[in-house]
């Protein structure tokens, strides 16, 4: 037996399942955000591969989100939800087995897991936007920005009680962070398997389906071949678009051209460009809100050591978000939502900026204003959308979330990444005491030990070369002569570099044996301990093999020398990149100033054309109506979704079970 959205009770299962699957979506969201740094330690990744990383897990949700919403309306909903889930439980299994095998030693199969499987959880995402929204919007379609609100109070919420747990169980094995996310997927799974789901309005209205991809047209497809075309180059690539021949960079682009030609051809409409416009400032919003989001936790790590766990910082404002999306219908009522946008942005650029200086417990204060800030960004822009273009039905409410997301993991998150491996460098060079202690480091306030990395040859950086660091450490520790010795003694038959040998010298200068017998006797559990084991009898075999190709120079005396210089300078480098990314949170200001100018310029035009109404279709046509605005609407009907919902259609049937 099913439940039905045509009485009061099915109408709250099914919303609350919707809500329970966004729930999910944040599960995976800050678990994995969460262990970003952690991962970057364990697999050696820079801030920029970190940025990579965490963006893999960002940007196939648009591929998920845009494709179900093409298709959503004849598959059915539900199909769309058993999707999801299924990613969701898959997405478990790898990263658990991840870990495991990461601790028998395989980091390169386990990072791949990480990899491939975060890929697959974004899939998921995506397909749980791609349903939840229109059922949302078509069930209270006289109140869409406010149920929208309280709909996405899922994800703030979400992040609440996950970070929450994951904070308080900190010290436990990483398994048990990324397999939480079973738990609520398993609960919206058995709460909307039974549900009836409604006809979305723009089907129920009689609108095409080629009038409903017109609405979003030429224009909303040059964004998506763009962003889709730097992500093949990037995927392919492996992060380094250098690399990779030109042959392939033609294929990928050619790819995102044959989206627009083929999206041209089949609507023959350039689309709204209201609409278009709407698209282009979701960008920002979104990397302003998921991307400081998932790197806020690694860029505040370092100031809040010692007083704060820094995840606590998004907690915060995720709480701050929860409680003000529930109670989003009076604050609608009392600012329309262009305006509400404007203030928004105002209030996150002060909010960031102030978060990029401030220390202790005052970073809650700047919190604050940025929580107040983003709260309301993504679903009132999902209802602006709604109310102006009705006629883009699915794919209208949905692109938008699809290409912020594919902005965010693109170029949002390796953005920020690259801004905080500029804020490393700046902080290296005016760090005196580290320039003491390694002569040759930097040269007229330059650092000297530099690699130049690209991401789709468009975002350029620096990052600071370790093993050219390590170099000049060794140098300054052993000598000239002693050094120039030790790295002829590192040549094969070949007279080129033996990466082995040169790898395990930089092991026996960084004393890892030592941290290893310190990590032992510190460890509790008896697997970890073993594996922990296991790597120090290797670790030692191998110093002992190069003990008898290094030159007889190399005293024990010089050896300890060194290692005590290399665990100086190696903690002065980690003061330094703990504490100098938070400078880059005042860089990404840019962003929301972005987002005020075209919020300012939208609210000008609606003035101009005597304000912001949102836009209806009439039932069984095609005629668009201006409604009255939602501040005069009566709440006494937003407890139940409209009438066309109950409408039945062949769209639809594949929904009822």
């Amino acid at each position: 037996m099913s439940t039905s959205t045509t009485d009061e009770a099915g109408n709250k299962v099914l919303f609350w399942g919707c809500f329970i699957a966004l729930v999910t979506t944040a599960f995976a969201f800050i678990s994995r955000m969460f262990l970003i740094g952690t991962w970057s330690d364990e697999f050696g990744l820079d801030p920029a591969q970190a940025g990579r990383l965490a963006g893999i897990g960002i940007w196939p949700f648009a591929v998920s989100i845009i494709g179900f919403s093409l298709v959503i309306d004849r598959i059915g909903y539900k199909v769309a939800m058993y999707f999801a889930f299924g990613s969701h439980i898959i997405w478990a299994v790898m990263a658990v087995s991840a870990y495991f095998i990461s601790q028998g030693g395989d980091k390169a199969t386990a990072f791949n897991l990480i990899y491939w499987g975060s890929l697959i959880c974004a899939l998921g995402n995506g397909t749980v936007e791609a349903f939840i929204n229109p059922v949302v919007a078509t069930m209270y379609n006289k109140a869409k920005t406010k149920w929208l609100n309280i709909l996405h109070a899922g994800w703030p919420g979400g992040l609440v009680i996950a970070g929450m747990i994951t904070i308080f169980i900190d010290h436990v094995p990483w398994w048990i962070k990324v397999g939480m996310i079973a738990i609520p997927a398993v609960v919206y799974l058995f709460m909307l398997m039974r549900c009836e789901f409604p006809v979305n309005e723009r089907v129920a209205s009689g609108v095409s389906y080629r009038d409903m991809l017109g609405e979003f047209g030429v224009l909303g497809a040059v964004v998506v071949g763009f962003l889709v075309s730097l992500q093949l180059i990037d995927f392919a690539s492996g992060g380094n678009s250098a690399d990779l021949a030109s042959s392939s960079k033609w294929l990928y682009i050619g790819i995102g051209l044959a989206i627009v030609v083929g999206f041209g051809a089949y609507t023959k409409q350039w689309g709204r460009p209201l609409l278009f416009l709407l698209v282009l400032i979701h960008m920002p919003l979104a990397v302003t809100e998921i991307g400081t989001d998932g790197w806020i936790e690694a860029i505040l790590k370092g100031v809040a050591e010692g007083k704060f766990h820094a995840g606590w910082v998004l907690v915060y404002t995720s709480l701050i978000m929860m409680v003000l999306r529930f109670f989003a219908g009076p604050i609608v009522h009392a600012l329309p939502p262009l305006k509400l946008l404007a203030v928004s942005a105002i209030l996150a650029v002060i909010g960031l900026y102030a978060l990029s200086s401030t220390a202790g417990m005052a970073i809650f204060l700047a919190a604050t204003l940025y929580g107040l800030g983003k709260t309301f960004f993504w679903p009132t822009m999902l209802g602006v959308v709604s109310e102006q273009c009705p006629r883009s039905g699915a794919l209208g409410l949905n692109a938008i979330s699809g290409i912020g997301m594919l902005a965010v993991g693109t170029l949002g998150f390796p953005y920020i990444g690259a801004l905080q491996a500029q804020k490393e460098i700046e902080a290296t060079a005016a760090n005196k005491e580290l320039n003491e202690k390694v002569p040759g480091l930097t040269a007229d306030g330059e650092v000297q030990t530099l690699t130049g990395k690209n991401i789709y040859e468009i975002i350029n950086y620096n990052v600071i070369d370790g093993a050219a660091v390590t170099g000049l450490v060794n140098e300054t520790a052993l000598g000239k002569n002693v050094y120039t010795a030790v790295n002829d003694s590192l040549k094969d038959d070949n007279n080129e570099t033996d990466k082995n040998a040169t790898a395990v010298f930089a092991n026996l200068m960084a004393d890892k044996a030592g941290e290893l017998e310190e990590s032992i006797s510190k460890e509790q559990d008896p697997e970890a301990k073993g594996a922990l084991e296991k790597e120090l009898a290797e670790e030692k075999s191998n110093q002992a093999n190069l003990k008898d190709k290094l030159p007889d120079s190399l005293t024990p005396e010089l050896i300890k020398k060194g290692q005590t210089l290399t665990a100086e300078v190696g903690k002065i480098q980690k003061s330094i990149k703990d504490n100098s990314t938070q400078g880059a949170l005042a860089n990404m200001t840019i962003f929301p100033i972005i987002m005020l100018v075209g919020y300012i310029g939208l609210i000008v035009h609606f003035n101009n054309k005597g304000g912001y109404k949102p836009i209806e279709l009439s039932s069984n046509d095609t005629e668009e109506t201006v409604s009255e605005s939602e501040d005069d609407v009566d709440d006494s009907g937003d407890d139940e979704p409209d009438d066309d919902s109950d409408e039945d259609s062949s769209d639809g049937d594949e929904d009822k079970s």
